[in-house]
C-alpha cells in the first residue's frame, strides 16, 4: 500500500515555527491542528476552495487481487469510512457511513458550498510550469 506523504510537510513546518503560513488539504490539516497544542489553525479561503479527491485502486495483474480486492471493499465499507472520517477528516465516500456531525463539520462535505471547480486535466499541463515558478520565486528566496 502506497499513499502521498510530503517530506517535509507543510504542517510540521508551521508547527516548529520554521513557516507561519502554509497551504494544504483540509483532512490532514484538520488531523494536525489538534495534534499540535493550539500552534495550527485551518482556515478556508473566503473565494473557496478546490477539491482534492483521493481514490484507492487494484492494478491489473496484482500478486494478490483476492487480497487487494478484499482491503479495498473494506476501506469502502461503512464502517471504515466513517471511523476513517471521525480520526483523520476526509469526507466519506460511502453514503451508508454514520459520521458524527462534529467530525462532518470538519470535513469538505460540510462545506462544498465553498468548493470551486477545477479542470485537472488542464491544471495537469500547467505542473511543470508552475513548479519552475515556485522554485525561482518561493524557494529561492527563503
Amino acid at each position: 500500500v502506497q499513499t502521498f506523504d510530503p517530506k517535509p510537510d507543510s504542517y510540521t513546518l508551521v508547527i516548529n515555527g520554521t513557516d507561519a503560513l502554509a497551504t494544504g488539504w483540509n483532512a490532514r490539516a484538520q488531523y494536525y491542528a489538534d495534534e499540535s497544542g493550539g500552534k495550527l489553525g485551518v482556515a478556508l479561503p473566503e473565494e473557496g476552495s478546490i477539491l482534492q479527491i483521493n481514490t484507492i485502486n487494484l492494478i491489473e495483474g496484482a500478486k494478490n487481487e483476492p487480497a487487494a480486492k478484499a482491503f479495498i471493499d473494506y476501506a469502502l465499507s461503512p464502517e471504515a469510512q466513517a471511523a476513517f472520517t471521525e480520526a483523520m477528516f476526509y469526507a466519506p465516500v460511502n453514503t451508508k457511513a454514520e459520521v458524527s456531525p462534529e467530525a462532518t463539520a470538519r470535513t469538505v462535505s460540510g462545506q462544498l458550498d465553498k468548493m470551486l471547480p477545477l479542470d485537472w486535466a488542464w491544471a495537469a499541463t500547467k505542473t511543470d510550469q508552475w513548479n519552475q515558478i515556485w522554485k525561482r520565486q518561493i524557494i529561492s528566496a527563503n
